[in-house]
């Protein structure tokens, strides 16, 4: 490449870059997510597995510089996965405003999601006999079933513009509501 055009595409990817950086670094919003979380379980009879129940929150804290008139918005999700299908599915998501108070912070606490799953599993029952005679011994095999946690996804948005966002997984960014 020739060195004077080399200088001006520097000038002009120098020129344009501090606006860009200037207006986003204003706009932008750090959230950081901490779960609570509660489980039960349930024996199944005749197997060594449990039928699962988890109760999760999401803690958001949100900090920033705050604006005036505010346009941000706050989309949370909750994920779990299909043990049968084996895909991701919303549990529980929820979209309110940004509203950082004037030391530039603010919490939301989601909803409850709760979710169940059972895992692959085998039911042995025995029947006829007595304590001193022969029984009989059958298995059943069961397929896993219900939805088990699987993560969480945080965004904030000024229009279209992601200005934050965290994620419990890489994966889940693709997953989060529109």
């Amino acid at each position: 490449m020739n060195r004077k055009l080399h200088t001006i595409l520097i000038a002009v990817a120098l020129a344009t870059v501090p606006a860009v950086l200037a207006q986003s670094t204003n706009d932008l919003v750090r959230a950081e997510v901490r779960t609570e979380m509660s489980s039960d379980r349930k024996d199944i009879k005749g197997s060594m597995a449990d039928t699962k129940t988890q109760k999760i929150t999401l803690l958001i804290a949100l900090s920033g510089k705050p604006k005036s008139p505010e346009t941000r918005m706050v989309k949370w999700a909750i994920f779990g996965r299909d043990l049968k299908r084996n895909d991701v599915s919303t549990i529980e998501s929820g979209e309110e405003p940004l509203a950082l108070d004037s030391t530039g912070r603010q919490t939301i606490e989601s909803k409850v999601a709760s979710t169940t799953s059972t895992p692959d599993h085998s039911i042995v029952s025995r029947s006829g006999g007595s304590r001193n005679s022969r029984s009989r011994t059958s298995v059943r095999k069961v397929e896993s079933s219900g939805v088990k946690y699987l993560g969480y996804g945080v965004v904030v948005k000024d229009g279209a513009t992601v200005v934050g966002k965290a994620f419990s997984g890489q994966s889940l960014e693709a997953e989060m509501p529109r």
